[in-house]
């Protein structure tokens, strides 16, 4: 059986105590239209120019598909100096959040020279490199799974993962 959704859910032993730093991102329910850019937020501690741990907190505009990945759970942003800011290693995972809504999941970057088969002159991935994707999972498509395995108890969950 194929997987269908390449997204990890963690439940917690006990509720989050929320307070000014720990919040509840409610996910964004609407559909993205394919042709529209958004600028989002995204956070993380991804490696970065200052080689420390601080949450660094980025803009970006993030468009549905781009170049040749044309997939509908795919959201990317595309960097286009060196140089320029970026999602980095470390930061799979963190959430793309835009106007308040948690929209997507970081996950992976290509080259754009990926799309034309055209051998990179320099092999270069990584932060604020340019002509690299950074892609995100997009959350909408999976929102009714995600709500399915929310509200099963622990022995479904245990039966559903063939464990």
């Amino acid at each position: 059986m194929p997987a269908h959704h390449d997204i990890a859910l963690i439940k917690l032993a006990s509720p989050a105590k929320l307070s000014q730093h720990v919040q509840i991102l409610e996910l964004d329910k609407e559909q993205w239209p394919m042709d529209l850019s958004r600028q989002c937020t995204v956070a993380g501690f991804g490696g970065n120019i200052y080689d420390d741990s601080k949450l660094r907190i980025s803009e970006f505009k993030f468009t549905h598909g781009c170049a040749c990945v044309k997939d509908l759970e795919i959201i990317c942003t595309h960097i286009l100096e060196d140089g320029a800011d970026s999602p980095c290693y470390g930061d799979s995972g963190a959430a793309v959040v835009c106007d308040n809504k948690g929209v997507a999941v970081i996950s992976t970057f290509i080259e754009e020279a990926y799309c034309t088969k055209v051998k990179p002159e320099r092999p270069s991935f990584g932060c604020g490199v340019k002509d690299i994707f950074h892609l995100a999972t997009y959350l909408q498509p999976h929102l009714q799974w995600i709500n399915q395995v929310i509200q099963m108890d622990r022995a479904e969950l245990y039966s559903k993962a063939n464990i």
